[in-house]
């Protein structure tokens, strides 16, 4: 968001104007070089981070037996003087399932953002899903305690907000796909050398066009998912 431009929009307040005055008054080819690319990468680096959950436990249970064993990893050689103490060293690590539905809502709400215009985000958020699946069956199969028992809550509000995605989704995709500088190469002159072009797609504008069934998707999904939350009771 700090790369955005806001200066064209009439709508927008001044306040959040001279705040959000970024180099971008549109999705420009330099925006998907500059910022694309860097959500690109943030993404690969998320691929990775699941990895070192499974190492990482490893690891420090390793370390920990190691030391507390005194190089003999025999359980019943141990620098422990307490039964809290032992059953801390050798148990295992608490399984915190809140960090799990967050990093799921993040990797969800960023491809849809901006999937539409950085097509690699789809196969990528993919593999995170399954580098993450298969990293969580391994954990809790040998590094993780039982959790705790819970009720669904936790899960039905995840899925809730999930169901907003898709419509992220069709409004920015409608956004990115309409962009005047890249399907219709349309310029604008620049008074000083240096500053950002303006884009000439306004909001208050409705043109029909390639994208427009996107936008025509968006209101109608919307609808729906309003008339489900207003009428929830009913249906």
């Amino acid at each position: 968001m700090v790369n955005a431009n806001l200066g064209e929009r009439s709508f927008v307040p001044g306040f959040i104007k001279s705040n959000l005055n970024g180099p971008f008054y549109d999705y420009y080819p330099e925006w998907y070089n500059d910022v694309g690319l860097k959500i690109l990468q943030t993404m690969v680096i998320n691929a990775v981070v699941p990895l070192g959950n499974i190492v990482t436990p490893y690891v420090m249970l390793y370390a920990q037996v190691r030391y507390d064993s005194s190089n003999t990893f025999d359980p019943y050689n141990t620098k422990s003087t307490s039964l809290a103490q032992y059953k801390k060293m050798y148990g295992q690590i608490d399984y915190l399932i809140h960090f799990r539905y967050s990093d799921a809502l993040k990797t969800t709400y960023i491809t849809m953002m901006y999937g539409l215009g950085i097509p690699l985000l789809f196969p990528l958020a993919a593999l995170i899903f399954l580098i993450t699946l298969i990293g969580e069956k391994i954990q809790c199969a040998y590094f993780v305690k039982l959790p705790p028992a819970m009720g669904d809550t936790l899960t039905s509000t995840t899925i809730s907000a999930l169901n907003f995605s898709p419509i992220l989704l069709l409004f920015n995709g409608y956004w990115m796909i309409s962009n005047k500088q890249i399907f219709e190469n349309k310029w604008n002159y620049i008074q000083v050398d240096g500053d950002p072009m303006k884009s000439s797609h306004h909001v208050d504008h409705f043109d029909v066009n390639w994208a427009s069934p996107l936008l025509i998707m968006a209101i109608a999904a919307t609808f729906i998912l309003v008339t489900q939350i207003v009428f929830s009771d009913l249906l």
